[in-house]
């Protein structure tokens, strides 16, 4: 049986390992200091001195990084196949460009195009017609409409869609990254504003209808009861994130930072103490 060699040994990589009906190599920069993982290893300087065969994943987050990997491979002429999760539904006619991985219960409709190397994570949702550049990445529980084209999701491509559009507010949050920020360097005469939203915890459905528990592993059954008991009634409705964002989008002076939530302020109350405390420490 042929072999599978997935580039990187972090959380990405072992989700396409739990798409493949064969136990892969993960091929890691160096061997040393590397965690024990369920499956063999070998390092990128002994997989391209020996270039064996067999398909090649790339299991690296960071779009530099995977770039920079992808290229490397294709040099060599390694087959980078897509890799999509088995519970994922794609259209007949939809096109997955190689080196793509389509996460568990995402949904890619008709017509629709993921270029390579992009990364479509769990239960996300691209629809028809839409077509998604390399190297996109489509944070978890994304929805894309019919017929949204992004086709180059670089921080330039990010500033002149913000000049395109004649003044927008690019909002981050954790899963951006430094894409607004880098974008709004790149062009801060287009940016209408920058808000970087910082949300405290909200009532979801997530662990109720929205979330189907399968067999219990032993090692994770305290997170599993954890997230069984959570009882998220006295949580605020999420609505009121959408109208805080809605709201921030129009202020004609934007807040940097927008703060959601009694938990989000605290949390940042508590930082602002302990960088006070480090500051009077200095001082002293």
């Amino acid at each position: 049986m042929a072999k599978a060699y997935i580039f990187g040994a972090g959380g990405h990589a072992r989700v396409i390992a739990s798409f493949l009906d064969v136990a892969p190599v993960f091929v890691v920069q160096s061997l040393e200091g590397q965690a024990a993982l369920p499956a063999s290893m070998m390092s990128e300087d002994d997989y391209f001195r020996e270039l064996p065969l067999g398909d090649a994943y790339l299991g690296i987050g960071a779009n530099a990084a995977r770039e920079l990997c992808a290229s490397r491979l294709r040099a060599a002429k390694v087959n980078l196949p897509p890799c999509i999760a088995p519970t994922a539904f794609v259209a007949r006619d939809a096109e997955i460009e190689s080196g793509a991985v389509i996460g568990a219960g995402a949904v890619i409709g008709s017509r629709a195009l993921i270029g390579r190397d992009t990364i479509v994570n769990t239960l996300s949702s691209v629809d028809h017609d839409c077509i998604l550049g390399a190297l996109s990445q489509v944070t978890v529980g994304v929805t894309f409409g019919g017929g949204v084209p992004t086709p180059n999701p670089t921080f330039k491509a990010l500033a002149g869609l913000a000049g395109d559009l004649k003044g927008a507010v690019v909002m981050g949050h954790s899963q951006s990254g430094s894409f607004p920020l880098e974008a709004a360097l790149i062009n801060p005469a287009a940016m209408k504003g920058l808000v970087l939203v910082e949300p405290g915890s909200f009532r979801t459905d997530f662990f109720t209808r929205s979330l189907k528990f399968s067999d219990p592993i032993a090692d994770y059954g305290q997170t599993l009861r954890s997230s069984r008991n959570a009882d998220l009634s006295g949580l605020p409705d999420p609505a009121i994130v959408a109208r805080a964002i809605a709201d921030a989008a129009e202020r004609p002076d934007q807040p940097l930072r927008l703060m959601i939530g009694a938990d989000a302020v605290e949390v940042a109350t508590g930082k602002l103490r302990l960088l006070s405390e480090a500051i009077e420490a200095a001082q002293r």
